[in-house]
């Protein structure tokens, strides 16, 4: 029981209902894990937990 709260807590949904979002580069759904993947005009793909949407890159920014 314990060891499937754990679990459940780490699942994709889960860390999605946390407020976290998954990005991809379309057209080819590639994983987005740095703004460096970017160049200005790509499009974009963001799924959240509830739904997802598309958008025009327009500024990139490297690190915090």
């Amino acid at each position: 029981s314990n060891l499937v709260g754990k679990l459940n807590a780490l699942s994709p949904l889960a860390v999605l209902g946390r407020g976290y979002s998954i990005c991809y580069l379309l057209p080819d759904l590639k994983l987005l894990k740095s703004s460096n993947q970017l160049k200005l005009t790509d499009q974009v793909e963001v799924r959240l937990h509830k739904g997802k949407f598309q958008g025009k890159v327009e500024k990139i920014q490297e690190s915090w």
